[in-house]
């Protein structure tokens, strides 16, 4: 819980070991729950081209750079992240949740949308995060009975452990 000493050993890492995957990537979330979003997009670019990789990591590196755009306000640019992504690995399920949450957020490609919420909860029925998502997709799509039924499913798979009283 400590980024800016996570940051400090990601950066000591990278004097030691430049270039470094695991330590631009760690480095890189460490920005972002600082909501350095720029610095952390500069240090995931530095990388170079993700899709030298292997398929799953390429994937999660589109991903996470669609989420960084995404924050950043770059909507479009995340969209085009968020199908490198997919398009890497078909089973990226958590960028295929993202994709239709913000497709549904701007009422746009609703079909794909559905597509991709109804795979990431297939893969995932328990999920209450994708269960949300897919119940967001039906609600912009007017299928209010759906959407009631998804949103339903979460509330009844959330985990009331995770909550803690103020």
């Amino acid at each position: 819980n400590d980024n800016p000493r996570l940051l400090d050993v990601c950066r000591r890492g990278l004097q030691r070991f430049p270039g470094d995957l695991q330590f631009i990537t760690l480095g890189s979330m460490a920005l972002a729950v600082m909501d350095d979003y720029p610095r952390a997009l500069n240090l995931l670019d530095s990388i170079g081209d993700f899709d030298s990789f292997q398929p799953k990591a390429a994937s999660e590196l589109h991903r996470i750079r669609a989420d960084y755009f995404e924050k950043l306000g770059f909507r479009d640019s995340s969209y085009t992240e968020y199908e490198k992504a997919i398009a890497s690995d078909a089973g990226n399920y958590m960028a295929m949740n993202n994709a239709a949450y913000f497709m549904a957020l701007d009422s746009i490609n609703l079909d794909k949308a559905k597509l991709y919420a109804t795979m990431a909860t297939e893969n995932e029925p328990t999920n209450p995060t994708y269960l949300d998502t897919y119940a967001w997709v039906m609600y912009r799509r007017g299928d209010y009975p759906a959407a009631k039924e998804l949103i339903d499913r979460a509330i009844a798979c959330y985990d009331d452990s995770t909550v803690t009283d103020s």
